[in-house]
């Protein structure tokens, strides 16, 4: 996550999707897994915000501070007060094996009184062709992180771009990918234009993310809609 990418459309879905968690009572972690700025111009997807009878009633107070904010960052929205009771953690991701299997256990010991943690990276689930290691691999999130969180009990949402490839497809192999990281939970997938966020509960929290999945129909319908990831 970088602070050019703060109150584009995916985060709007974000954090409108983080907030329906909270209000079901959810204890919630951000991990930004902070990036550096790289001066493109990925994250300058605010059209939405010039088109208020088409997007705020999904949740019209995040809608319009997200309208109001003149210089968002990270920093912003952890003082904004948007995401109620949540805690953060925002230690950037380092590119090499020692640097992040260290980050890897620090985002564990910050996890420890959370039920959800909310992985945030750049791009989403790792890629064969960007082993651990490499430069670009601060960009993604390791099966090491997503298994070691459930392994501790806690409920997983990653952040996930949609790749070059039909939205179905993405889904399904994405989906894939994280239910053979967290075997007996439930999975749900919660897809917006270009992004989609891959969700993994344990069973225990059944209840709770009925309540959010709900709500999240409701308010967004299909600008984040809700789909139930297949089993493999």
């Amino acid at each position: 996550m970088k602070d050019q990418y703060v109150g584009d459309v995916n985060d709007y879905l974000k954090y409108g999707l983080l907030r329906a968690a909270a209000r079901a009572g959810t204890r919630l972690l951000v991990a930004w897994m902070r990036t550096p700025p790289d001066g493109g111009t990925h994250g300058r997807r605010r059209g939405y915000l010039r088109r208020p009878e088409a997007w705020r009633d999904a949740d019209p107070p995040l809608f319009d501070a997200l309208a109001a904010a003149t210089a968002p960052s990270l920093a912003w929205v952890e003082g904004s007060g948007l995401l109620p009771g949540a805690r953060f953690f925002g230690d950037a991701v380092p590119a090499g094996r020692a640097a992040r299997a260290a980050w890897r256990r620090r985002l564990l010991a910050a996890a420890a009184d959370a039920d959800l943690v909310f992985l945030d990276p750049d791009n989403g689930l790792a890629v064969p062709s960007v082993p651990p290691g490499r430069a670009a691999s601060a960009r993604y999130v390791y099966p090491e992180t997503v298994a070691g969180l459930w392994a501790a009990g806690r409920a997983v949402l990653v952040f996930q771009h949609f790749a070059r490839r039909r939205r179905e497809v993405e889904i399904a192999r994405r989906s894939a990918q994280i239910q053979a990281l967290t075997p007996g939970g439930d999975h749900l997938v919660f897809a917006g234009a270009h992004a989609f966020f891959l969700l993994a509960a344990p069973r225990a929290q059944a209840v709770r993310w009925a309540a959010v999945t709900r709500e999240v129909a409701g308010r967004w319908g299909e600008r984040l809609a809700v789909v139930r990831a297949r089993r493999p």
